[in-house]
């Protein structure tokens, strides 16, 4: 209720927002949607049903995450200062950084902490190895002989992501831009994840069956 309030059309809705009112309802959101997790963290009980949300919660931000990446860095634009800092801002990892770099901007600095690094709560690494253990404790996942197909590509998510060399992917460049590439295989991969989870938990199309005609 409080988020429909925040972002109820005004009266005056042909007047263009200022800068700082815009700010003022993000900010707010930001708060409810905080108090939200929190609450989710410290007193959901740990079923499935809190596993899908986590679920959901670790896809979209990797997917948030990877078309940061890809749209900030994945071009001519990738050492430009304002940009990386522009990025880790937007990341919340802008003190992590600094803390743990101690120099100036890297793309391969940034994309070590927003893509690759497994301990990093924001970066892409992190989604995956969160969704992977999440899909793991999935029905289908004890009850199936082999991995269910999600949980298999829940897996190449990440293998992919443990063996990105960013220092390498931070020089690619031109027409064959190896980081736009991979940001691009991981973006579609991760709907086609998103896909797969509806289709195996959520559909509930019965598959249709010939009668024996006597």
């Amino acid at each position: 209720n409080q988020m429909d309030q925040i972002f109820a059309v005004p009266p005056h809705a042909g007047r263009r927002l200022r800068a700082g009112a815009a700010q003022d309802q993000i900010n707010r959101a930001i708060i409810l949607l905080a108090s939200l997790s929190g609450m989710a963290t410290e007193n959901m009980t740990r079923g499935d049903g809190w596993r899908f949300l986590d679920i959901g919660k670790r896809l979209e931000r990797a997917l948030q995450m990877t078309e940061l990446l890809r749209y900030a860095l994945a071009g001519e634009a990738r050492e430009d200062v304002g940009v990386l800092e522009a990025v880790l801002e937007m990341a919340d990892s802008s003190i992590t950084y600094r803390s743990r770099y101690l120099t100036s901007l890297h793309a391969s600095l940034v994309l070590d902490l927003l893509l690759v690094d497994e301990a990093n709560p924001r970066s892409v690494a992190y989604q995956l190895m969160q969704l992977r253990d999440r899909i793991d404790q999935l029905p289908h996942a004890h009850t199936a002989i082999r991995r269910p197909q999600e949980s298999r590509e829940a897996m190449a998510l990440l293998t992919t992501v443990q063996l990105a060399d960013v220092r390498e992917l931070a020089k690619s460049g031109g027409s064959t831009d190896a980081l736009a590439t991979l940001l691009e295989g991981l973006s579609a991969s991760l709907t086609q994840l998103s896909e797969t989870l509806s289709t195996a938990y959520f559909s509930h199309v019965v598959p249709s069956r010939l009668l024996a005609v006597p």
